[in-house]
């Protein structure tokens, strides 16, 4: 991974902070995305923190604009995308909680590949990797 650029959705908290250090210490350059991420998340030059609430198409489009703009290519996006909303079975989930789970698992899965995808192309070698993973409900920041 060294010297790749690689966006990192949700890149604070659980899952997603060991996935953002091991890109870093493979010699990556990280652009970390989440609703609540700071610079000082990670103490690596190579970290650029970039605040961003994926459910909107438009807020995808610039973090890619972004990472492109800053670092002149992008080479590898790591979605790791999630929410669960577990407690009650299907017939018994309300449209609300349904709509959330799909929003936060859906929509921003296809807002911000749709975004990055023709940069992953102009690379000639761009990857994809999405992860699910459960949502830690005592985090105060639902990530990207």
């Amino acid at each position: 991974m060294k010297d790749k650029i690689v966006i990192v959705t949700g890149a604070s908290g659980g899952l997603e902070t060991h996935v953002t250090q091991a890109f870093l210490d493979a010699g990556a350059t990280v652009v970390g995305i989440s609703r609540n991420i700071r610079q000082s998340d990670f103490s690596n030059p190579a970290f650029a923190a970039h605040p961003a609430d994926l459910s909107a198409a438009e807020a995808a489009r610039e973090v890619a604009d972004f990472t492109v703009a800053r670092f002149g290519r992008l080479d590898v996006l790591a979605h790791l995308m999630g929410g669960f909303s577990g407690g009650k079975p299907v017939a018994e989930t309300d449209d609300a909680t349904f709509q959330a789970m799909f929003d936060v698992n859906v929509n921003t899965s296809v807002h911000i590949v749709r975004a990055t995808l023709p940069h992953l192309r102009r690379a000639g070698h761009g990857r994809i990797i999405a992860i699910g993973s459960r949502l830690d409900r005592t985090r105060s920041d639902r990530s990207a």
